[in-house]
């Protein structure tokens, strides 16, 4: 695990991404990191996929380099002010459909950038919301990325 992710640092080059060659993906708001750490006291990367709409062919490689700057940035701050380094994502569905979905090469070289450069460092809750009266149901669940039994 460790020889793939100094291969996916080496290759992808995360340490020479900034907010300045990044403003653009920046501006859609589809993921950041919230000013508050969780309950726990870890940096809390907000996610939400609906506000992305992809055309057909388009390349996604801006999109993937702003997840990894956003990445970097809860990690650094993981490191400096979390008590066990973690950080946690946090993702709102509200509003996904298939008309903003990602294509499933960019959804998983999304999973592989996640499992190669922090797998260990995210603390993943998700928390669904019925269509309907868009209000949380009662099956939240947290699992690490590491951890494959819910918990």
């Amino acid at each position: 695990m460790l020889e793939a992710t100094l291969d996916w640092r080496r290759d992808f080059r995360p340490d020479a991404l900034s907010y300045s060659t990044q403003a653009a993906e920046a501006e859609r708001g589809k993921v950041y990191v919230l000013e508050r750490p969780c309950r726990a006291g870890r940096p809390v990367v907000f996610m939400r996929p609906a506000r992305d709409e992809f055309a057909r062919g388009e390349d996604d490689t801006e999109r993937l380099r702003w997840v990894v700057y956003v990445l970097e940035q809860g990690s650094r701050l993981a490191d400096a002010a979390a008590p066990d380094g973690k950080m946690t994502w946090l993702i709102d569905f509200v509003g996904y459909s298939r008309r903003n979905a990602a294509p499933m090469g960019t959804s998983m070289r999304t999973l592989s950038i996640l499992q190669a450069s922090s797998a260990a460092s995210l603390s993943c809750q998700s928390k669904q919301k019925t269509a309907k009266t868009n209000q949380p149901t009662n099956q939240p669940t947290t699992q690490s990325l590491t951890d494959n039994s819910p918990k």
